[in-house]
Order: C-alpha cells, then sequence, then structure tokens
C-alpha cells in the first residue's frame, strides 16, 4: 500500500509540474507587472496574484492604478458577468506604460452583461414558459433573448421577412386623450389590412401599450409603442415623437412598411419568443430543441466596458489595451418616447464606448449578441486602434466614430476632434438586427484616420460610411483613406438609399482606393442600391482602383457634389438603370463638378451613364465601355459617337465582346492588352482586399455568407380614394392622406377664408423666404404601375400670384431623381404643360 501511495503522489507531483511551468513560463514572457482576475477570486482577500486573484475587473483595475510601466490583467476562463458596465477614467490610465486586459493564455475569459435563464416547462399547446420574478416585480425587462447563442426573434407579425403597408396616414381627428382636435399624420397611420384593429381592439389598454410598431421609412427606421387606437377610425397612432432634423424625410406616407411586435397572440412560430408583464417568459422551440439541451440568455446591462475621459479639465483616458476578450449580450429598452433616429443610427450606444482616449487598443477580441453598436468612439479620441476583432449579432453597426452631428455641424474645438483612429483587419457581419439603418462602420467629423482590410457583410443599410454634412461647408472630416476593404451581403433588399461605401459632405484628401464592393441590393419598391455613393456635397475625394460588381442599381452614384475623382476603376453587372449615374451637380460653384478617367464599364443591360453628366464641368476620358447588351444608346440616349461628339471620352474606347479572362462574374483578369495601352487603365490585384493574417483567420473572412435580398412582389394596400371639400375638418388642419413638406411659413391648412364648395377649402402659404422650392409640396402615392388615375380640384390664387405646380412622377429610371411624366403649372405667364405654354390665365378667377 504504503509503494501505491508513493506511486500516486509521484503522478500527481508530475501532473501538476506542467500546469506550474506554463504559469512561469507565462510570467517570464509577461513584460512588466501582472495581475490575475478569476471566477474563484476573491476581491476581498486576494492579492492578484496567481494562486490569490482577484474576483473582478474593477479591482484588478484598481490595482493596476498603483503602479507604474507595462501592466498585463490577465482574466482567467470563464464567464464575468456584470449588470452594470466596468468603468475607466483618467486615473485609470497606464502610467509609463500600457495596461493590457486579456484572457490567460491558452483560456477565453467573456465579459457578459446578461443572465441565464433556466427552469422551462412545457405546456400542452408545446411553448416553453419560464418565471422570472424580477420582471414581476420590475426590477428587470428586456427586449433581446438569445438561445443558444442565437438572436431568438420577438414575436411579430407578420413574420420575418413580411410586412404590413400604411394605407394613409391619419389626418386630424380628436385625441382622445386630450379631447381636442390635432393632426396626427405624424405618429398615426390607417392600416392597409382588415384584421390588424379587431386584434388591437380586444387588448387592455397596458397590453395594447407594450405593442411596438417597428417602420421603414426611406433611410431610417423607426421603433414606437403604439399610444392609442381609434377604432371605429380605423387609426393606430403611435407615441412619442419621430426624428425631428429634417421632418419632411421622416414622415410616415402610404405604402411605408411595417409590423407590430411583442403581443402574445403574434408568437406563432418557432424560433419566437414573448415576455408578459407578470414574468412569464414564452418560447415556442425549434425543431430538435429540448428543454434540456437549450440555453437561454436575456440582457441587464447597456454597456460593458465604458472609458471617460473629462473634456473640461482636459483629462485623457490613456494606455490601456483590451485583447483576446470575449463581449457578449447587452440590453436597449424602447422608451416611451420611441426610436426614430436618422440615416445610419448615429446616437445607437455601444457595448464598448470611449470619450476623451488615446492610445486605446481593441485586439483579437469577439463582439456578439449586442443590443445596439458594438464599439463607439465618441468625441475627443485619438490614437485609437481597432483590429482584428470578430463582431457579429449586432441590433444597430459594428463601429461609430465621431459625434452625432445635425445637419449643419458646429466647429469642434480641438480637444474634441477626432483623428488618427485605425480601423484594421476586422470581421464585422450580421448588423442592424433591430435597426436596420445602422452601418457597419460611421465616420462622422472623423480626420486623418484609416479604415483597411475589413471584411463586412450582412447589413441592411450603410457598409462604411464618411461623412458628415449636407451641404457646402468645412468638417472636421478630411485626410482619411478606405482601402482594401471586402464588402458584400449589404441592403439585402431591406433600406432605400445607401451604399457599399457612402459619402456626405465635404472630405479633402479622402482616398477610397483598392475595395471590393459586391451584392447591393435595395428595398424592392426603393431606390439607390448602389456601390459608391457620393451623397449631396460630397467634394474632395478620390476614388481609384475599387471593383464593383453586382448592384442594384448604379456601380457609382453621385447626387451632387464637387472636385471628385474618379479613376483606374471597373464598374459592372448593375442589375438596372445606369452604371454610372446621378450628377444632378445642383450647387454649382466650382470649376471641376467631377472627373471620371481610365476606368472600365460593363454592361449587359441598361445604360452605361445617366443623370446631368452634360452639363459642364464633369470631365470623361479614356474611360472603356463594355456593351455586351443589345442596346447602343447608353450615354444618356446617345451612342458612343454622339457622346464623343460633346466633349466626352474623346480618348475613350468602346468594345462588345467582354475583355476578362474568362465569363466569371467574380474574375475580373483583363486579358485584352488593347485596352490598358489605349486607356491608361493599370490592373490592380483586388484579391489583396479582406483580411489578412493567419490561413483560420483569412478563412473566416473569406467564406462570410450573403444572404439572399428580401423580394416584396407587390405592396398590399388598398385602393386611393378621396373626395374631400375639407368642411368636415376643423380650421387650421393639415391636409390628410398626403406626404406633407412643410415650413413655418409654407404650410397646408384647413381654412374657411374661401371656399368652391361647402364652407372650408385647403389654404396653401407660401413666401419667398422658403429656402427649398419644393416647400410646401404634398405626396400622393398611388402605387399603380398601370390604369387611369384622376385628379380633380378647383383652385383660386389671391393676388394674382400664380406659382402651382402639378407634378406626375416615378423613379423606374433614373434610381435616386424623380423623373416627370408629365406636368403641368400655373405661372405668371400662362399656364404650362410640359413646359409649353397652354393658356394665359385671366385674373381673380377660379380654375377646374
Amino acid at each position: 500500500m504504503k509503494k501505491l501511495n508513493i506511486f500516486k503522489l509521484i503522478r500527481l507531483v508530475l501532473a501538476c509540474f506542467p500546469i506550474v511551468a506554463m504559469a512561469c513560463a507565462c510570467m517570464a514572457k509577461t513584460k512588466g507587472e501582472v495581475i490575475y482576475v478569476a471566477l474563484n477570486g476573491d476581491d476581498q482577500k486576494g492579492d492578484g496574484s496567481i494562486s490569490k486573484p482577484f474576483a473582478t475587473v474593477e479591482r484588478a483595475r484598481n490595482d493596476a492604478k498603483t503602479k507604474k510601466g507595462d501592466i498585463t490583467v490577465y482574466l482567467r476562463g470563464g464567464t464575468y458577468h456584470i449588470s452594470s458596465p466596468i468603468t475607466f477614467d483618467g486615473t485609470d490610465s497606464g502610467k509609463g506604460g500600457t495596461i493590457t486586459y486579456t484572457s490567460y493564455p491558452r483560456e477565453q475569459a467573456t465579459i457578459s452583461g446578461g443572465k441565464k435563464i433556466t427552469g422551462f416547462t412545457e405546456r400542452e399547446d408545446g411553448l416553453w414558459v419560464a418565471n422570472i420574478p424580477e420582471v414581476r416585480e420590475g426590477k428587470l425587462y428586456f427586449e433581446q433573448l438569445w438561445v443558444d447563442g442565437d438572436r431568438a426573434v420577438r414575436a411579430r407579425t407578420p413574420n420575418k421577412g413580411e410586412y404590413y403597408f400604411i394605407n394613409v396616414t391619419a389626418g386630424s381627428h380628436i385625441n382622445p386623450k386630450t379631447a381636442g382636435m390635432e393632426d396626427l399624420s405624424y405618429n398615426g397611420f390607417m392600416p392597409s389590412e382588415d384584421d390588424i384593429m379587431p386584434k388591437l381592439s380586444k387588448m387592455s389598454k397596458r397590453k395594447l401599450q407594450d405593442v411596438l410598431v417597428h417602420t421603414y421609412l426611406k433611410w431610417s427606421v423607426g421603433r414606437q409603442l403604439i399610444d392609442f387606437i381609434i377604432p371605429e377610425k380605423d387609426i393606430i397612432v403611435m407615441s412619442g415623437k419621430r426624428e425631428t432634423l429634417n421632418p419632411e424625410h421622416y414622415q410616415l406616407s402610404r405604402g411605408t412598411r411595417y409590423y407590430l411586435e411583442n403581443y402574445f397572440e403574434a408568437l406563432d412560430i418557432p424560433g419566437e419568443w414573448f415576455l408578459s408583464r407578470d414574468g412569464e417568459l414564452f418560447y415556442r422551440p425549434l425543431p430538435k430543441q429540448t428543454i434540456s439541451n437549450t440555453e437561454f440568455y436575456v440582457p441587464i446591462a447597456e454597456q460593458l466596458i465604458l472609458i471617460n475621459g473629462d473634456r473640461y479639465t482636459n483629462t485623457y483616458v490613456e494606455n490601456i489595451t483590451f485583447k483576446n476578450l470575449k463581449f457578449k449580450h447587452t440590453n436597449y429598452i424602447t422608451s416611451d418616447e420611441g426610436w426614430g433616429q436618422r440615416q445610419s443610427a448615429p446616437r445607437t450606444n455601444g457595448a464598448i464606448r470611449m470619450a476623451m482616449a488615446k492610445n486605446i487598443e481593441i485586439s483579437d477580441c469577439d463582439l456578439r449578441n449586442l443590443a445596439e453598436t458594438a464599439i463607439v468612439i465618441d468625441q475627443g479620441n485619438y490614437d485609437i486602434k481597432i483590429h482584428k476583432n470578430y463582431m457579429t449579432d449586432m441590433g444597430a453597426g459594428g463601429i461609430r466614430v465621431g459625434e452625432d452631428v445635425g445637419a449643419a455641424p458646429t466647429k469642434v474645438s480641438q480637444n474634441m476632434m477626432v483623428k488618427n483612429v485605425v480601423i484594421d483587419n476586422n470581421i464585422i457581419t450580421g448588423g442592424g438586427r433591430i435597426y436596420e439603418n445602422a452601418s457597419a462602420i460611421l465616420f462622422t467629423q472623423v480626420g486623418d484616420s484609416r479604415i483597411s482590410h475589413n471584411d463586412i457583410s450582412d447589413f441592411y443599410y450603410i457598409a462604411i460610411g464618411v461623412g458628415w454634412n449636407w451641404i457646402y461647408q468645412p468638417t472636421s472630416t478630411h485626410n482619411n483613406v478606405i482601402e482594401y476593404n471586402r464588402i458584400r451581403g449589404i441592403g439585402q433588399g431591406v433600406m432605400n438609399d445607401m451604399g457599399g461605401i457612402y459619402t456626405l459632405g465635404e472630405s479633402y484628401g479622402t482616398i477610397i482606393r483598392n475595395n471590393i464592393i459586391h451584392d447591393v441590393y435595395r428595398y424592392s419598391y426603393g431606390y439607390g442600391g448602389f456601390g459608391i455613393y457620393n451623397d449631396q456635397a460630397s467634394k474632395g475625394i478620390l476614388m481609384e482602383n475599387n471593383l464593383v460588381y453586382n448592384t442594384n442599381d448604379a456601380c457609382y452614384f453621385l447626387n451632387w457634389g464637387q472636385e471628385n475623382t474618379v479613376r483606374n476603376n471597373i464598374f459592372a453587372y448593375n442589375d438596372s438603370g445606369a452604371a454610372i449615374s446621378g450628377g444632378s451637380n445642383e450647387y454649382q460653384g466650382s470649376p471641376s463638378s467631377g472627373i471620371f478617367e481610365k476606368n472600365i464599364i460593363l454592361l449587359n443591360n441598361g445604360e452605361a451613364i445617366y443623370g446631368g453628366y452634360l452639363k459642364p464641368g464633369y470631365l470623361f476620358d479614356k474611360n472603356c465601355y463594355i456593351n455586351l447588351s443589345n442596346k447602343e444608346s447608353i450615354f444618356m440616349e446617345h451612342n458612343f459617337i454622339d457622346w464623343q461628339e460633346k466633349g466626352r471620352d474623346i480618348e475613350g474606347m468602346y468594345i462588345k465582346k467582354d475583355p476578362f479572362e474568362k465569363m466569371n462574374i467574380a474574375n475580373f483578369k483583363i486579358i485584352d492588352d488593347l485596352i490598358m495601352k489605349k486607356t491608361g487603365f493599370k490592373e490592380f490585384n483586388y484579391l489583396e482586399a479582406g483580411v489578412y493574417g493567419d490561413d483560420d483567420w483569412v478563412e473566416k473572412g473569406k467564406m462570410l455568407t450573403i444572404p439572399q435580398p428580401i423580394v416584396v412582389k407587390n405592396i398590399l394596400y388598398k385602393r386611393l380614394s378621396i373626395n374631400m371639400n375639407f368642411d368636415d375638418l376643423p380650421i387650421g388642419a393639415s391636409m390628410p392622406f398626403a406626404a406633407l413638406k412643410t415650413s413655418p411659413d409654407a404650410t397646408f391648412t384647413v381654412s374657411n377664408e374661401e371656399a368652391s364648395s361647402g364652407r372650408q377649402s385647403l389654404k396653401i402659404t407660401d413666401t419667398i423666404q422658403t429656402s427649398k422650392q419644393w416647400v410646401p409640396s404634398m405626396e400622393f402615392d398611388t402605387g399603380f404601375k398601370n390604369g387611369i388615375v384622376i385628379l380633380e380640384y378647383d383652385i383660386k390664387f389671391k393676388d394674382n400670384k400664380f406659382d402651382f405646380s402639378n407634378n406626375w412622377q416615378d423613379r423606374t429610371r433614373t434610381q435616386n431623381q424623380w423623373t416627370t411624366a408629365l406636368k403641368f403649372s400655373f405661372e405668371d405667364n400662362g399656364l404650362k404643360m410640359s413646359n409649353k405654354n397652354f393658356v394665359k390665365p385671366p385674373k381673380s378667377v377660379k380654375f377646374q
């Protein structure tokens, strides 16, 4: 027996020896001091050593701030649950070195803002239910649920991938909460579906006001709770206020898509869940799931890491690195005011968020299962590096950098500027899971920074957005480089007016080069699924050596801008419209509106060029056009000879054969040397785009899937028939049933001053002070593709001021610009139809 015991002891010592040796090796390799954190640690009795580790990151942070030089904080393997963010201020900075928070070698530490839910039982109807006392007690509520690591669908109708459609906006009605007449159009609507109101009418007030309406506008989404309903009028009114910036662009209108979320009756397919205020969590399981083998997590914390310096004392948080950590589970709860952000969701929170920080690095981390954005870098940050991270399953975007700006940003003080940010070698996929209008990477008022070698896929709006200003005005956005990014699977048939890479406002010195962009698809009944998109006031940008193909609309689109250069790119296989489109050049004032040279444009349908590119200021030369279609008039309804006679592409090429190595939509190696000799086009290695490094990491970037776009075949709303004399509306009410664009001095209001018949009429007020010529205007969306539409009205002009137009328009050809099929207008010199004088209007006469 004694020999056996000795033998066991020897085995035990030998077994332990490699662990001790490994720990010693780690300490030997680690530069500077080391602090340890473990799940079985103790903040009170521990000293931060490997044998007596701390229990929390906060305790290790407090210990690290007392030390100098390089410090490594090792988190032993396991999940560290937090209910509020781990915070860092200026006193937590590295002093004379860098403080690195990382997983212990060969182990994986996870910081989770969530809570595991157990105790499910199965009901007779197949639903699983668990009781959560904290919800019943009002201590906990959540709108996200992760099942086996995947985001489950909160109960909704119609189901994922389908939509309801607004029939018309509400107009003016008596608000049952105030008993007063109000214009409810901004938050109220009449559904097209007949079965919605009976369902809602049966709900208690508490349950009704928990129902969320998720709406899709052009480039924004809204998430608002139901405030009240008017069943007899078939009206749903949402709570809160929608976006106040440019309100004419953020209006509900006929045909607006929406779905209803969060009521028990919508829990109808596997994978959906519902949480009652009584604390019961219901889940309808997927096939092969069992209660014993299924893991549930709900979020508690809204943030995981919060880094905040002090702008008033000019104190930075600096010299901190987060490496090889996992970050999971954050929460967001829709407030009574609702959620309605403008394009790219610039106000979202971040799982990791920093302000007034410098020399911060996040590398080799995994961020997932998040309610909003993964990383937010606010004002006052510089020398920030985000490198080789994997980000997925985000409610909003991947990385948001800069300030939340309005229509015209204010001047940024020197200590609040954002610069020297490097976002490199990351995989960012699966975003916009709640807020579909979020961008994967967004720069607003950021300078001297780089976005490079990222693999981006599976977003519904913009992959990379850089700006941010809607007018010609100096900004802090300049000298940024967007290069070698591989972008695909953007839009997916959900949002409108979007693109792979998007710019807005002046951006001198910015370069967009060597990127691959493909499979960009907008909403079926929308517009604007572009590859590279220079939106209004884009200025001073160079775009070269980019490969763009498989886009819904133009591979390159310019709204209006100046001094931009588009050079040595390949644009191919856009589905509709023109390969290069836009160019309205609405705001002149520069000798160069744009230079287009040495590009290859390949099309098998549609047109090569469309828009305003024959206006002064545009230079086209040495471009090669490859026309694989049967249409010759592909240059704004001109053929290539006509195009050249107008001074475009004098040294350009036009060919009718495919010059690439083989007819493979992803192979763009040129075999026709004549193109390069004649145009000066230089081949570039587009395969260098995407992540780099070890083989597993590179392969992970290559293998990202491209989801199939959602295709809406028909907008299902009721036929629009309006017969109004305005007598049933209160004085001062606005025009119902229409999307209105108004301003304080340009309005539509019901008046009793004059009437054609009855007692009242619609009064249209306009002044020369109105800043936009299309304000005021009202838009009726018929939704018709064929048939006859009849419009009749009586109109009278006061003081013989004739200035009124009536346009019949669509966007089927120009993608982002209205085409006017028919226009008649009342002007001082007569009634015109399609810009031809029709009749001279007499004075003080009512027209029919």
